[in-house]
């Protein structure tokens, strides 16, 4: 219900820079088998303790195994060959500084404002779903790269839900903004809290800003 209409804008984003009307569509084998493979994938990766993980600073400077750095190791070699034959693709149909554009674009819009922020977490759903608008050229790994990134955004959303890039921090924003009531709790916690005259009421930690240089920080890690 909360999140239809973000999905449903996604989608037809997704769609329009994807140029998926240019293309064969997504009602056959080949798109169909691609996309769930990265749902089983997105899915079965997770068994394994050392994935566990989020991309955020804090996780990745101060939480994330050597397995996983490994793993992202091996990953590199092929994301850089995909995006090499993108680029090859582009270049010799004169369309790389149109490609480069929208890229650009997107990358001011969509990955720039959150940049900065301490809660960025960058969802899978969210990662799939930007680079894969991106993979649109009409040749099957073009057509492939999509698919599986359409894929990862369906298991995200699908799983986890459409959860905010800036999770708790966007919700704080929301709920002062909306002035939610339950908020009083929180306000009131912190203004008065538990002592010798005063101990039947809730404990409430305030909710710091994330520091991913400091491993140790008493805050919120996303």
């Amino acid at each position: 219900t909360y999140e239809s209409t973000m999905v449903v804008v996604d989608a037809a984003f997704f769609f329009v820079v994807a140029r998926l009307h240019q293309q064969r569509g997504v009602d056959h084998l080949a798109f169909v088998l691609t996309l769930l493979a990265a749902n089983i994938y997105a899915s079965f990766i997770t068994t394994f303790r050392f994935l566990q993980h989020s991309v955020t600073l804090y996780q990745m400077h101060c939480v994330w195994p050597p397995a996983l750095w490994m793993f992202v190791l091996v990953l590199i070699p092929l994301i850089v060959t995909i995006i090499l034959w993108h680029v090859q693709y582009a270049v010799q149909r004169n369309l790389f500084v149109m490609k480069l554009v929208e890229l650009v674009l997107s990358v001011i819009f969509l990955v720039v404002p959150y940049a900065s922020s301490p809660y960025l977490h960058l969802h899978h759903w969210y990662v799939g779903w930007l680079a894969g608008m991106h993979a649109n050229f009409n040749v099957w790994w073009s057509r492939a790269t999509l698919a599986w990134c359409w894929g990862l955004y369906i298991n995200g959303v699908a799983v986890y839900g459409r959860d905010p890039v800036l999770t708790c921090g966007y919700t704080l924003f929301l709920s002062k903004q909306q002035r939610c009531p339950y908020l009083d709790c929180y306000v009131d916690g912190l203004a008065n809290p538990p002592n010798d005259t005063n101990t039947n009421v809730p404990i409430v930690h305030e909710m710091n800003r994330p520091d991913w240089r400091n491993c140790s920080a008493d805050a919120y890690h996303p």
